[in-house]
């Protein structure tokens, strides 16, 4: 088991929430993790982050870390269509006629209804951490709708959940294509050899390169061609190496082995000391990176009339 983040949205409260530790354990409860039963494709809810613990939440300093479980139930689309097919073969040869679409999709739904006790699941967990200095909740996640399923439930958690998901006040794209043609103008922050550029005629063909300098010409002639940079490796201290999307977020994050190997000094009897330790490392570094981010993304735009309640 790993606390070490890899992917990175960040979403930001439009308003203070006020959290009694005491409270905010009975109302993860109230949402804790049950299997799917039978007829029940999904099931979604909270469970420890730390190994067996009964607390639902572990709070280290001003941070509060969640781990959501979900869990589905798999029915490959080729068996659906299978049995499908059998049965309006087996409808038109019992009464003689064409199966039309209403009558196809009601033995569709019956299939599944036949097919879902029997099937098999498949369990994933998606972690995010509360910063209540920030007033930021960042979720370890590559996609959006992945987010949204962890801020729905915790949105029905608490009953109240206003935010927003990190807007920079200037465009990523144009503030990484800038950084790619007169470099950055900033001591701890480094570009990595490797980004990707897109042109932004109709066709918007798409350059990759990796293990090559940034300010090498020929990345320069694909700027100058009108390409811009939607995504961009950087390099943090040398202690976080991250690459930013267009959208703001930050994927396949790696922290230098000189932080991670400050848990070397726990023993396997040790595992929840070090998983906590893990975290508390993890989230400083993980803080520090995104605060900085955020400065060299120009700062946050906000607009609270946006957030969900």
């Amino acid at each position: 088991m790993s606390m070490w983040y890899k992917n990175v949205r960040v979403y930001q409260l439009t308003k203070d929430i006020a959290l009694v530790e005491e409270l905010l354990q009975q109302k993860l409860a109230e949402f804790t993790f049950t299997p799917c039963h039978s007829q029940q494709p999904e099931s979604l809810g909270w469970t420890s982050p730390i190994l067996d613990e009964e607390l639902l939440y572990h709070k280290q300093g001003q941070t509060i870390g969640l781990k959501l479980k979900i869990q589905q139930r798999i029915l490959p689309s080729p068996v659906i269509r299978e049995a499908l097919e059998e049965k309006i073969k087996q409808k038109q040869a019992d009464e003689g006629r064409r199966v039309f679409s209403r009558e196809k999709r009601q033995l569709k739904d019956e299939i599944i209804e036949q097919l879902l006790p029997r099937s098999f699941t498949r369990s994933q967990y998606i972690k995010g951490f509360w910063d209540l200095k920030n007033n930021r909740l960042v979720i370890d996640v590559s996609s959006a709708s992945k987010a949204e399923k962890f801020i729905k439930v915790l949105r029905e958690t608490l009953g109240s959940l206003p935010l927003i998901p990190f807007e920079a006040k200037a465009s990523p794209t144009a503030t990484m294509t800038h950084w790619l043609q007169n470099g950055l103008d900033d001591h701890d922050l480094f570009l990595a050899n490797e980004c990707e550029l897109r042109s932004t005629d109709e066709e918007a063909a798409i350059v990759r390169i990796k293990n090559q300098e940034l300010s090498a010409n020929e990345v320069m002639a694909h700027l100058e061609a009108g390409k811009q940079a939607v995504k961009v490796r950087v390099n943090w201290k040398d202690a976080v190496e991250a690459t930013i999307t267009e959208e703001g977020g930050f994927s396949r994050i790696k922290f230098s082995p000189a932080i991670k190997e400050l848990d070397t000094e726990y023993s396997k009897e040790e595992e929840m000391a070090r998983l906590s330790h893990e975290f508390s490392v993890m989230v400083i570094e993980l803080n520090a990176f995104i605060e900085h981010m955020i400065e060299a993304l120009g700062g946050q735009q906000i607009n609270a009339h946006l957030a969900k309640d």
